[in-house]
């Protein structure tokens, strides 16, 4: 039977069924998937499906995978380890997410094609990565601390200083801080509705003064009304360096796009530029925020 299946037809291709599952948010059951998660799988599928089609073309067909799609697979990742990707070539931490995507795919074409093994790439000799987060010392978070305040109208680091103090005393992720709306703040209790990894919502609590002030700053307008002028608690606002000088002084230009909310990696890349500029360890990141908060703000509640 699978012989006379991989004959098959348009829709027994990889092809047909990457449109198929990028083309909706909509899962198993009633599971809804992230536009963000939507972006990364039309990303890996269509790598994966244009590999194939240069060096394992009989693999196009699904059906083909179901006696060989496993070397198949572990053949492509090798690929991409010893040649490289579209820039460089993959760790073993990009092996082991590109995997669990690619898994996912297969059962779910298993959940809507008769006949199709289930499970098929469950399993493989696939090294897990174990991830490593650095936290701030206690110097490292006072030169933080003191660059925040130095800094924060500065034209360069003006828009980013409010998000970084709301990561250091929420533990919240980058996705989370500029996905918030303003519809969802409790004014009164001064929390947040937050929608996590896995659509699963949760509130935050804004505590101190300090970060209630700067969510307020955010959400009200110059005239203490709840701003309708956008639906974003952190919309897309920065400034560029102009290109000419008056007065022997760098001339900077605001760009501001009420409508979008700002772009998670602009933190993460500006985070990194902070890092770097107070000489600071390179392996800390935006998620070492995580890390901070919950040793300084968590365990005291414990």
């Amino acid at each position: 039977n699978v012989a006379y299946k991989t004959i098959g037809n348009e829709r027994d291709t990889l092809q047909h069924w990457y449109r198929v599952y990028t083309e909706s948010n909509s899962r198993k059951g009633n599971m809804v998937v992230t536009e963000r998660t939507l972006q990364g799988d039309r990303s890996l599928l269509n790598d994966l499906i244009g590999w194939v089609t240069k060096h394992r073309p009989k693999f196009i067909n699904i059906w083909s995978w179901v006696d060989g799609g496993r070397d198949v697979l572990l053949e492509y990742f090798k690929y991409r380890q010893e040649i490289g990707g579209k820039r460089k070539k993959w760790s073993d931490g990009a092996v082991n997410s590109s995997y669990r995507r690619i898994r996912a795919w297969f059962n779910y074409i298993s959940d809507n094609v008769d006949g199709f093994p289930t499970q098929l790439l469950n399993k493989m000799p696939i090294k897990r990565t174990k991830v490593v987060t650095e936290s701030f010392s206690s110097m490292e978070i006072e030169l933080i601390l003191s660059f925040l305040e130095k800094n924060k109208d500065h034209p360069r680091w003006f828009w980013f200083v409010p998000i970084f103090k709301v990561l250091l005393e929420t533990g919240m992720r980058v996705s989370e801080i500029v996905g918030m709306r303003i519809r969802d703040v409790d004014i009164k209790e001064r929390k947040c509705k937050i929608v996590g990894k896995g659509a699963k919502e949760r509130f935050v609590y804004f505590r101190s003064d300090s970060i209630w002030e700067i969510i307020s700053n955010q959400i009200f307008d110059e005239h203490g009304d709840i701003r309708t002028d956008t639906e974003w608690v952190f919309w897309s606002r920065y400034h560029q360096r102009g290109s000419g000088k008056v007065a022997k002084k760098v001339t900077w230009r605001l760009f501001e796009r009420k409508h979008k909310p700002i772009n998670p990696s602009g933190v993460q890349h500006k985070t990194k530029d902070m890092f770097r500029e107070l000489n600071l360890n390179p392996k800390l990141s935006t998620h070492s925020t995580r890390r901070y908060f919950i040793s300084t703000f968590c365990l005291g509640c414990c």
